[in-house]
């Protein structure tokens, strides 16, 4: 009960002083801000006072200074909007007002509230109107003169100041998209196809309904598509079934490329045509004989592989006892002080030690040939290999007590020690060889992937 109120007791306390210190600073700016004031720098007094008053909002002293000060400071900014408002020089009207407005909440949002004239507003949304008349009459024209940069700076002031003003919203969105869709309709008549569905996209992310843009995606697409037909794979290592497996991961691959101009030729389509023109009955496709397939399809270009070596190293078990100590505790008693304590002893012990190790390799030459040119677009052996290692610890006795043997005694050494202990808590499963073959189609496919998309963004125009 006492360490409650204690608690409690220093609690009150802290919060006793953050108020003190809180009260205190807004006191000592209030004071700056009075001296200010005396000296005839108001707005430098108005600026101490808010201050104050965010500090601590019931200040009374400094809601009193705030309240004069800062109707100095907005009537400054009210006679400046007056006298251009008078000379006619209405945006530099319309910008002092917003200021003084400004200034208000500003004031207003510490909790003191000056005097802004209800006709103040009356005349800046007068002059505002004109203002706004000539900025969308130039806007207007600039549209006509098709300088859509400048239209477009035009109206969205108009934007700001006023969201529901006349049209200025949808030409504020002509003078963007405009330009924007005679960009796209260049690059399309120059067949710059993905450079025209940039433009394009970028419009119809804006405004899908604008002009034609709707229909002239699928166009430039279409008009631009590159078709991409994988041949069979040849398979030269004496496993059986790899080709295949290599040929599904690198098909899978391939067709979740994010690029709307890479079409993957379907792979019934091919089958079929292999079939119908009795091309590779043997399991294999040559150059010249996939030239041939790929130009029946009407692909743009093939890709054809070729398994060159795969390898799959399936581990033994290795283990190995180790010596190590384990310690225990002694009770003895303290003669001197009277009291018993407990010694820390180390006795002799051991561990089997486990380590074992998959793996798999690959290499595999792929080719991309262009049906248009008959230039080999590219070509590149991948080398590939996955593999995964156990090493772990069996130890019967308790393993937080163990303590690893160096030079024939005990070893203290914490890294040593840690070492251990995660070879004590490491995964004993090793992952199959099996696995990592799927991981190596996979990682192979990837990379085959990566290599043809690049080459392929490069002859899409």
């Amino acid at each position: 009960m006492i360490r409650r109120l204690h608690t409690i007791g220093l609690m009150l306390l802290t919060l006793s002083a953050f108020t003190f210190y809180g009260c205190n600073g807004s006191k000592a700016l209030t004071k700056k801000g009075n001296k200010l004031n005396e000296a005839g720098l108001y707005s430098e007094a108005a600026n101490m006072y808010y201050t104050a008053l965010r500090k601590n909002n019931s200040n009374v002293d400094a809601k009193i200074g705030m309240k004069s000060t800062g109707q100095f400071v907005l009537n400054n900014f009210l006679d400046k909007f007056a006298s251009a408002r008078n000379m006619g020089q209405k945006k530099d009207a319309v910008y002092r007002f917003l200021e003084a407005e400004e200034y208000y909440k500003k004031v207003k949002s510490a909790g003191v509230e000056l005097n802004l004239a209800a006709f103040y507003f009356s005349d800046f949304e007068s002059i505002k109107s004109d203002y706004l008349d000539d900025l969308y009459e130039e806007g207007s024209q600039l549209l006509e003169e098709e300088k859509y940069q400048n239209a477009h700076s035009i109206f969205e002031e108009i934007s700001r100041l006023d969201p529901e003003f006349k049209d200025a919203g949808e030409l504020k969105d002509i003078a963007y998209l405009e330009p924007l869709y005679d960009k796209g309709i260049n690059a399309k008549s120059a067949e710059r196809y993905r450079e025209a569905l940039g433009y394009f996209n970028k419009v119809s992310q804006r405004n899908s309904n604008y002009k034609e843009v709707a229909k002239l995606i699928p166009q430039v697409i279409e008009a631009g598509r590159f078709s991409v037909a994988v041949l069979p794979f040849v398979n030269s290592t004496n496993q059986n079934g790899l080709d295949a497996k290599l040929s599904a991961y690198a098909l899978e691959a391939l067709a979740s490329v994010d690029d709307p101009f890479i079409k993957v030729v379907d792979r019934e389509n091919l089958q079929q045509i292999l079939d119908e023109q009795i091309f590779g009955l043997s399991g294999a496709v040559d150059e010249n004989t996939a030239v041939a397939v790929g130009e029946l399809m009407g692909a743009n270009a093939i890709v054809t592989g070729t398994v060159l070596n795969y390898n799959l190293d399936r581990g033994k078990l290795k283990s190995a006892n180790r010596e190590a100590f384990e310690s225990y505790q002694v009770k003895k008693f303290n003669e001197v002080e009277q009291k018993y304590f407990y010694e820390t002893k180390y006795k002799k012990s051991s561990y089997q030690e486990f380590y074992n190790e998959n793996k798999a390799n690959i290499s595999f030459q792929f080719k991309v040939i262009s049906l248009q040119t008959g230039e080999v677009l590219l070509t590149k052996i991948i080398d590939q290999e996955e593999k995964d290692a156990v090493n772990f610890i069996n130890y019967e006795g308790d393993a937080s007590k163990l303590y690893p043997a160096e030079d024939g005694g005990i070893s203290m050494s914490k890294s040593l020690r840690s070492e251990l202990a995660s070879k004590v808590s490491a995964r004993k499963e090793l992952i199959s060889v099996d696995d990592l073959s799927n991981t190596l189609y996979r990682n192979v496919g990837a990379s085959m992937t990566n290599e043809i998309e690049s080459v392929l963004q490069k002859a899409i125009k």
